[in-house]
């Protein structure tokens, strides 16, 4: 009689823990979609981040020497950024600095997206003082692969989008919330949420991804981040196999206002293409927010120096650009 009440006692104790670890879960995606939710909101902010590329090769096709030179430049290194946007009227400016991980040297970067044109100086090719400018509604690549305004003005929310159809799909069990506060850039703290892909779920992960990629793909699209043709090719492009690969994660920390001050991404890719062929890849990712929904404090004028960009572009697509 005593074993038996000891083993029903064991057994409520075991699905109790599993029914608090479950709604722990839940409430922790809920909170994750709540802040993501939020964050497609942000009407402006400031931005600073860094990206480190382990990339191998067959990712970014080069097809002329200036091509290959860039992407040979950009498969070992490390890219930061700092910035400012605002949404309506869409404007944009930043710094990028790009350290090839075989060099010592870093490229520094100045862009601008105003009046839908984008801005930038290359210093290996521009002289002091002069920047590159295209339109990017009517760039020489096509009119189809255009951006615009209204595209630029939800990119933000766009991507929020995209990030609720992961969190929103994942189950909550692969959610799991740090037992210790987050630290911010501010000296504030914050609640750290990870999407985590393991052994244990790394299937199911990769099944989750593939059912939800059109939708994805669609948002992309209806949005004019891409053109419908382009996300046609990417939703038929079933050659082309692409896998995540365990350990990986994503990691959101939300401040106690319910706001997303920092994103990151750990990603570790297999990609094979149609013949047969499996190359792997490593993307580190982070981007911390502040100054949500106040006036950005703009430093760039427009340049009086800007040259078309367009004889670039006829040098890396001429196939496009002389038809």
């Amino acid at each position: 009689m005593f074993k038996k009440s000891f083993n029903t006692i064991i057994l409520l104790i075991l699905i109790s823990s599993l029914l608090i670890a479950c709604t722990n879960n839940q409430e922790i995606q809920t909170t994750a979609l709540q802040a993501i939710a939020k964050q497609s909101e942000m009407k402006s902010y400031s931005f600073e981040g860094s990206a480190k590329l382990g990339l191998g090769d067959g990712l970014i096709p080069a097809t002329n020497p200036l091509t290959l030179g860039i992407v040979n430049m950009l498969k070992e290194s490390t890219i930061e950024w700092k910035g400012a946007t605002e949404n309506n009227p869409a404007r944009l400016e930043a710094t990028l600095k790009l350290t090839p991980n075989s060099s010592n040297s870093q490229l520094e970067l100045p862009l601008l997206i105003k009046d839908n044109k984008l801005y930038f100086n290359i210093p290996a090719i521009n002289k002091p003082g002069e920047f590159f400018v295209m339109d990017l509604s009517t760039s020489s690549i096509g009119s189809n692969n255009g951006i615009h305004p209204e595209a630029l003005q939800q990119t933000s929310a766009t991507l929020s989008e995209v990030m609720r159809i992961l969190f929103a799909s994942a189950e909550a069990k692969w959610l799991h919330e740090d037992k210790e506060p987050a630290s911010l850039p501010d000296g504030t703290t914050g609640t750290s949420i990870r999407l985590e892909i393991t052994s244990n779920n790394e299937k199911a992960v990769n099944q989750m991804m593939q059912s939800k990629s059109g939708e994805m793909i669609d948002k992309l699209a209806s949005s004019g981040i891409i053109s419908s043709a382009t996300a046609e090719a990417w939703k038929k492009s079933k050659e082309t196999k692409i896998e995540l690969k365990a350990p990986s994660q994503l990691q959101l920390i939300i401040d106690k206002d319910g706001n997303i001050r920092s994103q990151s991404i750990d990603l570790k890719l297999a990609i094979t293409d149609e013949n047969g062929t499996t190359n792997t890849h490593a993307i580190t990712f982070e981007q911390s927010y502040s100054n949500i929904n106040t006036a950005p404090d703009f430093q760039m004028a427009i340049p009086e120096n800007a040259k078309s960009f367009d004889d670039v572009l006829q040098f890396l697509a001429p196939n496009k650009t002389n038809k």
